[in-house]
């Protein structure tokens, strides 16, 4: 009986500890990409800037933040990011945005755009 009572005590407090925070750079829980609208096109948050993108200059500023599950709508809009986040261009890549999202500068891109970035990063 003894053995029942530390074995489901281990369990409870496993249960207790706090998750580990997320790395990737959508939502861990729900699942969701970050998405911000600039210049009237959606843009999807893919990859962390590791260096590979050198800003150019603060093109401007979340106006608003939706829920996480609502695709942004209206210009500087966004699903993740919060209101006052500063968005900045990028040299060389006209069609590539930046924005700090936890600390990491994250890569935000167009849809037709993905499978050019991602090759890009592969080879740096």
């Amino acid at each position: 009986m003894k053995k029942w009572c530390v074995v489901l005590l281990i369990v409870y407090l496993a249960g207790c500890t706090e998750a580990a925070p997320a790395t990737d750079l959508h939502d861990a829980e729900t699942d969701y990409q970050p998405f911000v609208v600039i210049e009237r096109k959606t843009y999807q948050g893919l990859y962390t800037n590791n260096g590979t993108l050198e800003i150019e200059e603060k093109i401007g500023e979340v106006t608003n933040k939706t829920r996480i599950n609502q695709t942004p709508k209206t210009e500087l809009e966004s699903n993740v990011l919060e209101e006052g986040t500063a968005i900045y261009s990028v040299k060389t890549y006209d069609h590539y945005f930046i924005a700090e999202l936890g600390g990491e500068e994250v890569i935000f891109v167009a849809p037709g755009d993905f499978e050019e970035l991602g090759i890009l990063m592969k080879s740096e």
